[in-house]
């Protein structure tokens, strides 16, 4: 059973800077709006960042904080500690994500530029400081000159772009080697109590750090800005630093060269980000916040989670088998409407592997039950796991929302001796606002050998007979909302796969009357099919 804790109002800070790109003609230092008219920027089309430099808080191009489209109407707000319409105070927000904390910047190489003096990783110092500035909530509106009859756009425009707060404040960064060392004013972006954003350009002339553009590739290019995007949370930060350059093309007017036009091409790239972490290192997704099973997370740990769910144990599991003819039949089955070769219209959309562990549907009335044993099982890490933001919308609370990955161990045993593994696997998690509010410990093996099955998997007694090969998925699931006594925690999938031929013989593709390639013979892959499973 999961313990929940209320959020504490510590000092957590999180930030994160993004790749973002704005007009190249004339600096905006840090005093300023943010980024000034970049919905009319040369460099990235109209319209592509919003404009924030009129006061619609449109801050970027990702989920409503970030911009994607939304605009806001802003109201200057009197009582901070008054919750409004968008659901929290200002007070909980600035509690939340104001404060110090310090984290690992790893400068970047660019084919764009040359920078210096610090290289390799850097300690970096954050700060966010509330010093009675100015705060605005922000509505959802939608854009000008846009006729909304019936309120409709009103509506989706509401459920895409959360509501929140701007909030005047000081902002601190500073690394170890001096590079940047900058104390300046900027917006806070709050989108729910515990998420906020900074998006901030500082003049490189306005700079007090050390920080330079050593060479620039094409040469000749000058460093306009520097642009800060922060995302802060009581999880901790993450972010990244990006450069500006310009270049002006000599020209006399008639096309032979001469003096220098007001004519600017600009260019940059990314200078650093942090966390420099190999856990939240990924070629997808967003940026994360490096997190250990100790690290605190609304008054708990996932380890005071996992050591709940090892409470729960040694408990009993049941061996359910499908009907005598039902893994044959499903085998067979799929071969007659495929044909011979295993070709077949599928839906590519179709999941093969089960949806994630429901309550509901670990006792499907066509197994039978066959044997009951007592299982014991631990989940074990010492390992760094990743805090990705969520990014979807029109939830509740979507804006508080975290999803961890975790690598971890499980070790399972029964009583009856069928079962005795030990195996790498996964933790996910889902953070809210108060918590810890579900853990998901996942384990796979596929295309197992059947002949080293038993050897491979530490599980014996299955009749594999007929298959390509075989393997398991296993589930261990506990929700913070989910204290029923003797709901079932978690459920061993053991499958046989039945590899169409088509998957290994790919067929001649279909052409047309002049011998040209139109297409191919659709292919069903392969099949998993459960023979034997473990509930528990």
């Amino acid at each position: 059973m999961l313990k929940w804790g209320s959020v504490d109002r510590v000092t957590w800070t999180t930030i994160v800077l993004g790749a973002l790109l704005s007009g190249c003609a004339g600096g905006q230092t840090g005093d300023g709006e943010p980024f000034g008219p970049i919905g009319d920027d040369p460099l990235v089309g109209p319209g592509v960042f919003g404009d924030p430099g009129n006061d619609d808080g449109d801050d970027g191009p990702t989920r409503g904080e970030e911009g994607s489209g939304c605009h806001y109407e802003t109201e200057v707000v009197v009582d901070l500690e008054a919750p409004s319409d968008v659901g929290f105070s200002p007070q909980a927000a600035i509690d939340a994500t104001t404060g110090a904390f310090e984290t690992t910047f790893a400068w970047q190489s660019s084919e764009q530029f040359e920078i210096g003096p610090e290289t390799g990783t850097s300690a970096l110092t954050l700060t966010i400081s509330y010093r009675g500035g100015e705060v605005r909530v922000r509505r959802p509106a939608p854009p000008p000159n846009n006729n909304d009859e019936g309120g409709n756009f009103r509506a989706e425009i509401e459920r895409h772009c959360p509501g929140g707060y701007e909030i005047d404040v000081e902002l601190g960064l500073k690394t170890e080697g001096g590079a940047f060392d900058e104390t300046l004013d900027a917006t806070l972006v709050a989108s729910s109590e515990t998420v906020a954003t900074i998006r901030q350009p500082i003049d490189h002339e306005a700079l007090n750090g050390t920080f330079d553009v050593l060479a620039t590739k094409p040469e000749g290019g000058v460093v306009k800005q520097v642009h800060i995007n922060a995302t802060v949370s009581p999880l901790g930060t993450y972010g990244s630093i990006d450069g500006v350059l310009e270049y002006r093309t000599p020209d006399d007017g008639n096309g032979t060269g001469g003096a220098v036009s007001d004519v600017a091409v600009g260019g940059g790239g990314l200078i650093g980000a942090w966390p420099a972490s190999d856990a939240c290192t990924s070629d997808y997704g967003s940026p994360g916040i490096p997190v250990t099973a100790e690290t605190d997370i609304g008054g708990e740990t996932l380890a005071d989670v996992l050591a709940g769910i090892h409470e729960a144990f040694p408990r009993p599991l049941t061996w359910q088998v499908p009907p005598a003819s039902s893994a044959s039949s499903a085998s067979s089955a799929s071969s007659a409407s495929s044909g011979a070769d295993g070709d077949t219209d599928f839906d590519p959309d179709a999941d093969p592997e089960p949806d994630p562990l429901e309550a509901s549907d670990l006792s499907q009335p066509e197994y039978e039950d066959v044997g009951e044993t007592t299982l014991e099982l631990a989940i074990q890490t010492d390992s760094e796991g990743c805090a990705r933001r969520f990014e979807g919308f029109g939830e509740a609370d979507a804006g508080d929302r975290w999803d961890v990955a975790m690598p971890v161990e499980l070790s399972a045993r029964t009583d009856d001796g069928t079962w005795n593994g030990t195996y790498p696997g996964e933790l996910e998690a889902v953070l809210g606002r108060d918590g810890v509010t579900r853990v998901t410990v996942r384990v796979r093996k596929e295309d197992v050998a059947i002949d080293a099955f038993e050897a491979t998997t530490g599980i014996s007694g299955i009749d594999l007979t007929g298959y390509d090969s075989g393997g398991f998925h296993l589930w261990v699931e506990r929700r913070a909302d989910d204290d029923t006594p003797g709901t079932d925690l978690g459920r061993l999938e053991i499958q046989g796969a039945d590899v169409a031929d088509c998957v290994d013989n790919p067929p001649e593709p279909i052409r047309d009357d002049n011998g040209d390639v139109v297409g191919a013979p659709g292919c069903r892959g392969t099949d998993y099919i459960t023979v034997r499973r473990g509930v528990f």
